[in-house]
């Protein structure tokens, strides 16, 4: 995939906009995978991909062949589920995000993380019950960070985008 003329805008030190125009070219592999072994399922998606940047150099700088801000190239879900009894079922879920860059420099690294997820489910006729529990171990993990990175090293404080914290929710579905 080719994507044209990504705008990149950024508030940097001092409150001043930075904007830049950039060509990402994008090759990868997803896959997904489902398995169901009597009352066992598992759910399997994978994608590994390299966003590159193409053309992007200006006044000072030459990002080309730079791998795209906050894309990692690996990430995958593991989400297996086991049937207890025909309305009654558990799951889990294992997700992996590798690490990715902050800035088209890729001088600054956001870390990879991972994320486990897990619920139970009975359904009762047409109605369903609920409850799920997300981020289980209470990874912190970045999506995106500040604009204001330059002059900063990897472990320095900065402000960031985090996923959500631990939460657990309780829920009814009604179908009909």
């Amino acid at each position: 995939m080719k994507l044209n003329n990504i705008a990149y805008q950024d508030i940097v030190a001092g409150g001043v906009s930075e904007g830049k125009f950039a060509n990402v070219k994008n090759y990868g592999l997803e896959l997904e995978a489902l398995g169901r072994f009597d009352q066992f399922h598992i759910n399997v998606n994978a994608t590994l991909q390299d966003p590159k940047y193409s053309d992007f150099k200006g006044n000072g700088f030459n990002y080309d062949n730079n791998q795209a801000r906050r894309i990692p190239k690996f990430y995958f879900i593991v989400r297996p589920d086991y049937n207890i009894t025909k309305d009654l079922n558990v799951y889990m879920k294992y997700s992996h995000f590798g690490k990715k860059f902050n800035d088209e420099g890729n001088t600054f690294v956001l870390a990879g993380f991972n994320v486990f997820d897990a619920g139970v489910s009975y359904k009762m006729n047409n109605i369903r019950f609920g409850i799920d529990a997300t981020n289980i171990f209470n990874t912190i993990g970045l999506t995106e960070g500040d604009g204001d990175w330059k002059g900063k090293n990897n472990g320095d404080v900065v402000f960031a985008r985090s996923i959500v914290g631990a939460a657990a929710r309780a829920s009814i579905t009604l179908d009909f």
